[in-house]
C-alpha cells in the first residue's frame, strides 16, 4: 500500500499514518468479503477551462515608429495612471489601423450595452424566499447523501443546481439567464459554507460529556431538522463518518477539516475498496463502533427508513452527489500533524468525557 504522505517536508515519523488502514484490516480479516472485484472509477465531468483570448483583435500595424498615436499614448498612460491591463489595451488600440479603430470603438459600445443590460437584469431578478429555503434543503440532502464523494468539491454548487432543475424546483431562473444563475450558484455556496460550520459545531457539541447529541441518531435529526429529509441508516453512517474524522483531528479549522480530513478520508476509502460491498462495510464498521460507544439508535424515539423509501428528489440528488469533483486539497493528504486516534469498542478506556 502506498504511503499516505508524499510531501518531502513532512516529518518521516508521520509518513506511516493511515486512518483507513485499521477499518480495512478489521473487515478483511473477518472474511466479510468473498471475491473482491475492482470497481471502475466513476465518470466525472470534464470542465476544462477555455483558453485565454486576446482582449483586442489587432489588425496590421503601422508600427510604433510610423504611428504618432503610440507616442501620445505613453503620455496619456503616465497622466492617467492606467493599470497594466489598461495600458496594454491602449497600446493595441493605437497600433491598429485607423479603420480598425472604428471597429474596436463600436465593439466597446456594444460590450458596454450588454453589460448594462446584464446589470439591469441582475437588479430585476431576485431569489425568492421559497427558492432560498429549497437551496438549504437540497444542500442538506447533499451533505447526508451516502453517495457524496466530497463536501468541499470544486463543482458542488453546479451539481446541486442540476439536481434542482431535474426535480423541477419552482422559481429557478431560465437556463440561459447567466446572470440569475450566477446569483443562485453564489447563494448555494454561501449556504454551503454556513451549514458546514453549523455541522462541525454540532459534531463538536456531541463530544461533550452528557451531551444530548451523543447518540448518532439524535445528532443526525438535529442536523436535518425542518428540512424534510428522510432519515435512513445510510444517513446515520454518513454522520458517524464525519464524527469519526473529527475525533482524529478535533482542532482543525473548517477550511482544513472538510477537505483534508473528511474529503480525503472518503476519497481513500473509495479508492482502496475492492468493490461497493467493501466500501459499504467500511462505513458500516464506523457506524457500528459509534453505536457501541455512544448509544444504540434503537433507544431513541427516531426510526430510520430504507434508502429506497426516500422521496424522489432525494434520490435524484444522490445521483448527482457522486459526480462531485474532489478538490486538490483532499487529494494531497491529511494534515501533517495527526491528532488523537479514536478508541475502538474493544479498547474503550471507560472514560465518558467526550468522543475521544
Amino acid at each position: 500500500m502506498a504511503e499516505t504522505f508524499v510531501n518531502e517536508n513532512i516529518d518521516p515519523s508521520l509518513r506511516s499514518i493511515d486512518l483507513t488502514k485499521d477499518i480495512f484490516s478489521r473487515i478483511r480479516s473477518a472474511g466479510l468479503i468473498s471475491t473482491p472485484t475492482p470497481t471502475p472509477p466513476a465518470d466525472t465531468d470534464n470542465d476544462d477551462d477555455m483558453p485565454a483570448t486576446p482582449r483586442f483583435p489587432v489588425g496590421p500595424s503601422n508600427g510604433p515608429t510610423n504611428n504618432p498615436s503610440v507616442s501620445y499614448a505613453s503620455l496619456v498612460k503616465n497622466k492617467m495612471a492606467l493599470s497594466d491591463a489598461a495600458s496594454v489595451a491602449l497600446d493595441q488600440f493605437c497600433q491598429a489601423r485607423a479603420e480598425d479603430r472604428e471597429v474596436l470603438l463600436f465593439a466597446h459600445v456594444v460590450q458596454l450595452l450588454e453589460l448594462f443590460k446584464k446589470n439591469e437584469k441582475m437588479e430585476l431578478w431576485v431569489i425568492s424566499q421559497d427558492l432560498d429555503r429549497k437551496i438549504v434543503t437540497y444542500f442538506k440532502a447533499f451533505v447526508f447523501s451516502p453517495t457524496t464523494v466530497s463536501y468541499r468539491g470544486l463543482n458542488v454548487g453546479e451539481h446541486i443546481l442540476k439536481a434542482m432543475r431535474e426535480c423541477k424546483v419552482k422559481s429557478l431562473p431560465d437556463d440561459d439567464d447567466t446572470t440569475a444563475n450566477d446569483l443562485v450558484l453564489a447563494r448555494i455556496w454561501e449556504k454551503c459554507t454556513h451549514y458546514r460550520n453549523v455541522y462541525k459545531s454540532r459534531v463538536k457539541e456531541s463530544t461533550v460529556k452528557d451531551s444530548p447529541l451523543r447518540n448518532i441518531v439524535t445528532l443526525s435529526h438535529r442536523l436535518a431538522k425542518n428540512s424534510g429529509i428522510r432519515a435512513t441508516v445510510q444517513l446515520y453512517q454518513q454522520v458517524a463518518l464525519v464524527c469519526w474524522c473529527f475525533v482524529q483531528y478535533p482542532d482543525l479549522e473548517d477550511n482544513e477539516f472538510w477537505p483534508k480530513a473528511v474529503d480525503h478520508t472518503i476519497d481513500q476509502f473509495r479508492k482502496r475498496s475492492s468493490n461497493q460491498e467493501e466500501l459499504d462495510l467500511c462505513f458500516n464498521t464506523i457506524y457500528e463502533d459509534d453505536k457501541k460507544l455512544y448509544g444504540d439508535p434503537a433507544s431513541t424515539e427516531f426510526k430510520a427508513a430504507d434508502i429506497d423509501q426516500g422521496p424522489a428528489w432525494q434520490i435524484t440528488l444522490s445521483k448527482h452527489a457522486r459526480n462531485i469533483q474532489v478538490a486538490p486539497q483532499a487529494s494531497s493528504g491529511p494534515p501533517t500533524k495527526k491528532r488523537k486516534v479514536a478508541v475502538g469498542p474493544e479498547e474503550d478506556s471507560g472514560s465518558d468525557n467526550d468522543r475521544q
